[in-house]
């Protein structure tokens, strides 16, 4: 070997560890181009199965409507004319459905293809404005297979424009606001938590009573709080000291899933938001672990985030009893043992454990107190009890054990009242 190639050498050896080879974000970019066509053609048959009026006056509806003018809205699959153009403009939509399940699965197979550690920032960069692409399709789309947004609006159209409480007061007690006629729960009380409540309060503050606006604010809200989504679904990972190839392939499972796209930018639903902060709080559990849970700022933030969910939907509470049995387990069984287990590591961790569960406790409570206080204020604790109870999701949730208990007693009344079913 010359001398030339003796000074070279070592330097070329340097960069190739420094730079990592990069992905091929050609494979990507195809599928992100057949993905978006396929929500572009989809809008026909949804305009079909659930176009809505106010919307057919939003400027976009002749470019997105465009792609999917070619298919046929009638195939004469029943024997009447409308439900032969709903089964036809349904199998239509499911079969562009299926084939955007293809593409996602076709863009996780090729960047598993990929080498482990490689630079995937051209294929996240893809990933992102693929979602924001078909994110803006969906918020445009018109049509509306869910009017929650209309609920959420209804909700805080009572504490905006009513001044008054939705745990105790429907929609139904002002039937002349514009936004009633649209709410599926108007004779219904808040199923949702006051965080959620007080959103719904500042969106209709800046709204007001626009139908169209409403709708276009949600799920561009709700596209916003997807793409943060897709950034700490990559942060966790990262965290979890997974490769980039894992960390990329996490990303697009997550923010190309087509129903999670089609309910978030679509259906607007406030389950997005209550991903984000459970999220952060897996997030936030993690650095704590990683950190041991020995302070206070460590191990308070996750509960805090995880308690910010459950003021929004209450199925999130689950996951805070789920965090305080870790933190009870890694507090009482630490990852580093530093000591022999002599009685007064013991007698330590025994006081560690004391100490961080009802501080956890009591922070979780205290969170969801400060919000509840403004609802509660002038309320007796059987109202309080009550209005837990008097929202439909309380008693009549679909296809689930509640729903089937619900319908037994329904059918053959409550058990005897010596008996432990009762």
């Amino acid at each position: 070997m010359s001398k030339k190639n003796l000074e070279i050498s070592p330097i070329d050896a340097q960069v190739n560890d420094v730079v990592p080879p990069q992905s091929r974000p050609v494979p990507i970019v195809f599928c992100a181009l057949i993905y978006i066509l396929c929500t572009l053609v989809s809008v026909a048959p949804l305009l079909y199965l659930a176009g809505k009026t106010f919307l057919l006056s939003l400027p976009t509806n002749a470019f997105l409507l465009w792609w999917g003018n070619w298919l046929p809205s009638n195939l004469h699959l029943a024997s009447t004319y409308r439900a032969s153009m709903i089964t036809t403009n349904m199998i239509e939509f499911l079969v562009l459905m299926a084939l955007a399940f293809v593409v996602y699965g076709l863009g996780a197979l090729f960047i598993l293809r990929q080498q482990e550690r490689g630079s995937y920032k051209q294929v996240m960069r893809v990933i992102v404005l693929g979602t924001i692409v078909i994110g803006m399709i969906y918020m445009l789309t018109p049509a509306m297979l869910s009017r929650d947004i209309f609920v959420y609006a209804g909700y805080g159209r009572i504490i905006a424009a009513h001044h008054a409480n939705p745990y105790f007061v429907t929609p139904s007690a002002f039937p002349h606001d514009p936004i009633t006629p649209y709410d599926d729960w108007q004779y219904a009380t808040s199923a949702y938590g006051p965080l959620w409540l007080f959103i719904c309060t500042g969106w209709s503050l800046l709204i007001g009573t626009s139908p169209v606006e409403y709708v276009l604010v949600y799920r561009l809200f709700n596209l916003a709080v997807h793409l943060v989504n897709i950034l700490l679904v990559a942060a966790i990972l990262k965290k979890f000291g997974r490769p980039p190839r894992t960390v990329a392939l996490g990303s697009l499972l997550y923010a190309w899933n087509p129903l999670v796209l089609m309910e978030t930018c679509l259906g607007g639903h406030n389950d997005t938001f209550l991903l984000t902060l459970i999220l952060l709080g897996i997030f936030l559990s993690i650095r704590a672990e990683q950190r041991l849970f020995a302070l206070p700022s460590d191990y308070l933030p996750p509960i805090i985030a995880f308690t910010l969910a459950a003021l929004v939907k209450f199925t999130a509470a689950p996951i805070i009893a789920f965090y305080i049995v870790l933190l009870a387990y890694r507090t009482l069984h630490p990852v580093l043992i530093t000591s022999s287990s002599t009685q007064y590591m013991r007698a330590l961790k025994r006081n560690q454990f004391l100490m961080k569960t009802i501080t956890s406790i009591v922070a979780s409570g205290l969170v969801a107190l400060i919000f509840y206080a403004p609802f509660w204020i002038r309320h007796s604790i059987h109202d309080i009890i009550r209005s837990f109870s008097t929202p439909p999701s309380s008693y009549f949730s679909e296809h689930s054990i509640l729903r089937a208990i619900y319908n037994w007693v329904q059918d053959h009344g409550m058990p005897a009242h010596s008996s432990w079913t009762y």
